[in-house]
């Protein structure tokens, strides 16, 4: 293992993988990892999807195998998540997939412009406390990067549990008009999280905005 995969693990693994995980992790990761330096994967669907987070994979796997024709990118801090995506990848292989473990930011910067369909931000973490406020990662200045890489026509889907957050993410598209226009606002995905706050009885909403 390099010294910068030691400094990710560090940072970002909450649990020791078993060694068989770890294992599989370090046979595959390789070959799904999203290359920066390798674009042929924009040059290999009709359509792509970014998810930003995406947990355990739940919902992003679901849409891998529903839309083989199209390419996804899923964006993941946690080797924990990205393992269970990798092994559930290794049992049921999908060719449309790439794989990225680090800040979203950097990703961002080593992708086409207008080349996103979609893109999906499901339950970031809200950072509640209103001096934490700053580090919500759905402000202004990143719906305004993501604006640059999603195609005219497409979405940005975000979908939080927490009504201030929500409240936030309004405020800020709102401070930059002319880039997206609301589409729909409906249930949010339930997955892992979602299911967690219908038992604590919250409600999960998903914003869609369309790039204007």
């Amino acid at each position: 293992m390099d010294q910068q995969r030691r400094r990710l693990w560090g940072r970002s693994l909450s649990r020791p993988l078993s060694p068989t995980l770890e294992a599989l992790y370090e046979k595959r990761m390789g070959t799904l990892s999203y290359d920066t330096k390798d674009q042929t994967f924009w040059k290999t669907f009709s359509s792509y999807t970014l998810e930003i987070g995406f947990g355990d994979g739940e919902h992003f796997l679901q849409m891998v195998r529903a839309h083989p024709d199209q390419g996804f990118i899923g964006c993941e801090r946690f080797i924990n998540g990205v393992a269970k995506v990798i092994k559930s990848l290794d049992e049921n292989p999908a060719s449309n997939v790439r794989l990225y473990v680090d800040d979203i930011h950097l990703l961002l910067k080593n992708i086409p412009r207008s080349i996103l369909s979609k893109i999906y931000v499901l339950f970031p973490d809200p950072w509640p406390k209103k001096r934490h406020n700053k580090r919500r990662l759905l402000n202004r200045d990143f719906i305004t990067q993501c604006h640059h890489h999603i195609t005219p026509g497409g979405l940005l889907c975000m979908a939080s549990d927490i009504e201030d957050y929500r409240e936030f993410i309004q405020e800020e598209i709102e401070t930059i008009p002319h880039l997206f226009e609301v589409d729909a606002i409906t249930e949010a995905p339930l997955t892992k999280y979602g299911r967690k706050a219908v038992r604590e009885g919250r409600t999960s909403k998903m914003f869609i905005y369309k790039k204007i």
